[in-house]
């Protein structure tokens, strides 16, 4: 080939690659307006006006779309805002109909992270895919964090329980020790009347039966003071085996659940990828710690003896929260 025909075919692939990239400049700037006017003229039904019934008939009739391309178009309408797009846009029908699949949080973040314009469809497909496949990994993450909080609610739950049934048989048992208590009351008033029995009556009855009857009430004192002794003595046997039983079962729940808070919490930092919402995750985390130990040890102090201790206590450790707040 000769450099004449050489240097005539340059020439023309030259105003031919000029004349491309024109048209498609021009079939940019107007895809927007486009779409826009799809949109109007679907959704006014202004297509009647025109003589169609339909608006998929109009389409395939006078602009010759069918009626997914249709729809394609005003989906970039309907799911674009023009800000997320750098308010260009010429990017074309297939990165607009990329773009229109994902949220308009999403579209934001695609556009500030690459160039919509000169990055290819592949890669913007690609940023897309990736974007999908982290907000769906941080998705379950958060979906498996509420899941395990709520199995830890219920074992909470449970614990309560547990604790609640400890207390019945607590009063069970008091009440048990209560009815005991009458009834030796009960045999006291007994043996009381037997010795304030009238005096003639007695003199009346034989010296034996007097003896007989002298020993029967010795017995009976004998007998009501030792089983009042043992009633006693099995009562704070009971409450305290099942004081310390509560009191254990307790502190084995508050131990596991802070430290099932504290194992979630070092997930949470290590997971999460923004450090914003992982720093109110964590303070959420540890406010819920903090809180349930505290209602613990008010239901703690509560049940115990020493309450005015533990209450002055506590007084000393809201003072020192009030002091630790003020440094923050």
């Amino acid at each position: 080939m000769s450099e004449a025909e050489l240097s005539t075919q340059h020439k023309h692939a030259v105003e031919l690659h000029q004349k491309i990239l024109i048209s498609a400049n021009l079939a940019q700037q107007n895809l927007w307006d486009m779409c826009t006017s799809l949109k109007e003229m679907r959704d006014g039904k202004l297509y009647k006006e025109l003589g169609y019934s339909n608006f998929e008939d109009y389409c395939e009739t006078e602009v010759g779309f069918s009626r997914m391309q249709a729809h394609k178009y005003i989906s970039i309408i309907d799911n674009i805002r023009p800000e997320n797009v750098n308010s260009s846009l010429r990017l074309g029908v297939t990165k607009l109909s990329l773009l229109a699949t994902i949220s308009h949080e999403e579209q934001q973040e695609i556009s500030e992270k690459v160039n919509l314009e000169e990055t290819t469809v592949k890669q913007l497909k690609a940023e897309i895919d990736k974007l999908k496949s982290e907000k769906q990994e941080l998705s379950d993450k958060s979906a498996d964090y509420c899941k395990q909080m709520m199995t830890a609610k219920q074992e909470k739950m449970q614990a309560l329980e547990q604790a609640d049934s400890l207390q019945q048989a607590i009063n069970s048992s008091r009440k048990k020790f209560d009815s005991l208590q009458a009834e030796n009351k009960q045999l006291a008033d007994e043996i009381e009347e037997l010795r304030n029995r009238p005096i003639e009556v007695a003199v009346a009855e034989p010296i034996n039966n007097d003896r007989l009857l002298e020993e029967t009430i010795k017995s009976l004192e004998r007998e009501s003071i030792k089983r009042n002794e043992e009633l006693e003595k099995q009562y704070r046997e009971d409450e305290q085996a099942v004081r310390k039983m509560l009191a254990k079962d307790k502190q084995d729940a508050i131990d596991r659940l802070t430290a099932e808070y504290e194992d979630k919490l070092k997930a949470l930092q290590q997971q999460s990828s923004e450090p914003q919402a992982d720093d109110k995750e964590v303070f959420k985390a540890y406010f819920k710690t903090a809180y349930d130990s505290f209602n613990r040890m008010i239901e703690f102090s509560k049940q115990s003896n020493n309450r005015e201790f533990f209450k002055c206590k506590i007084v000393n450790l809201i003072n020192a929260f009030e002091s630790k707040n003020a440094e923050i």
